[in-house]
């Protein structure tokens, strides 16, 4: 005799209900476990970083309020650097397109003769091409010297033109006093 035939179902037990919790309770137990696992240590780290990453929030928060307050102590004196900075280029800079103040003394002293004496000197801007203009007086006591000096002023390259003004005949010496005006060369 032939027993009873069993009959396969592909569609698992008959009892439905069942069988959802039966697979439920399987899967909880065996990969659903580790999955679980695996959410909570996430969530567990994310929670603990956070209290990490705050304290280093707060630490970079300090240190960027210590350098700030560096910073503001010093923009008074850093303010006041550059303004001898700049002071101190402009007079650089002026001393450099400033002329030599020495210049026309140096041409009386290249070009004067020993016997004719200077009594007054004076440097002026003249009113043409920022050129300055000499006016000195001399005393003269030799016309054969006074045009041995205008001749040495006339071949003087730092010399532009020459002016010999009113001469005055002095009582107490023997000689005569001349204005002389020379414009400079740039």
């Amino acid at each position: 005799m032939m027993g009873k035939k069993k009959k396969i179902s592909l569609l698992g037990p008959e009892n439905p209900a069942g069988y959802f919790w039966e697979r439920l309770t399987n899967w909880m137990t065996g990969p659903g476990r580790f999955m679980v696992l695996i959410t909570e240590l996430v969530v567990f780290s994310a929670f603990i970083s956070r209290f990490w990453l705050d304290a280093r929030n707060n630490d970079l928060t300090e240190m960027l309020q210590e350098k700030q307050a560096v910073i503001d102590s010093t923009r008074q004196f850093r303010q006041e650097y550059l303004q001898v900075a700049n002071w101190l280029e402009t007079i650089a800079a002026t001393l450099k397109q400033r002329k030599n103040p020495a210049q026309p003394l140096t041409i009386l002293e290249d070009d004067l003769p020993a016997n004719l004496r200077v009594t007054s000197v004076q440097v002026v801007p003249a009113a043409t091409n920022g050129q300055r203009r000499m006016d000195f007086v001399l005393d003269v006591n030799s016309e054969g010297e006074l045009a041995s000096f205008i001749n040495k002023l006339s071949r003087d390259r730092r010399v532009k033109s020459i002016d010999v003004g009113r001469g005055e005949r002095d009582s107490l010496q023997a000689g005569t006093r001349l204005h002389i005006s020379v414009l400079l060369a740039n």
